[in-house]
């Protein structure tokens, strides 16, 4: 066992030390260092994975709106001509009434055939228009979304 006079008296072991002395601390400073790039690493996947989920239920919706404007044109191209104007145009007609009650039932639209995100089917000879409005949870203030396609029967 060596004496506190023979530590002081030793340059090598005072330089040795001094060494441990000056880097006392460096370790936990670099662990914090590395917790924080960590850290903000898992915030930029997380902020990526909301964004995708926000994108994927948009996607959902307008495949939703695609189908079902889809479902009256082909109703549509089966009616006769005459038909088509009395029966698809506008809410008092017995077609469109059905197909906006499917819409409401599914549920998969939400606020679709709303008073404040009405559906609209416009018919002008063999030229028929079809627009779906919606606003989705998330949405905030009047941004509706809306789906419209334009189809010659």
């Amino acid at each position: 066992m060596r004496s506190a006079h023979s530590l002081k008296t030793n340059p090598a072991q005072r330089r040795t030390l001094a060494g441990r002395a000056r880097h006392r601390g460096a370790m936990l400073i670099e662990g914090l260092v590395a917790i924080t790039i960590f850290s903000f690493g898992i915030l930029a996947v997380v902020g990526m994975m909301a964004t995708h989920i926000s994108t994927a239920g948009d996607a959902r919706y307008r495949m939703e709106a695609a189908q079902f404007a889809e479902s009256i044109l082909a109703d549509m191209r089966i009616a006769n001509a005459d038909v088509r104007a009395v029966n698809f145009s506008g809410p008092d007609g017995s077609a469109f009434s059905l197909w906006s009650e499917r819409i409401k039932a599914a549920g998969g639209l939400p606020m679709a055939g709303s008073s404040a995100e009405p559906l609209e089917i416009v018919v002008d000879g063999n030229n028929v228009s079809v627009t779906i409005r919606w606003r989705a949870p998330s949405d905030r203030g009047d941004d509706a979304h809306r789906y419209t396609t334009v189809s010659a029967l």
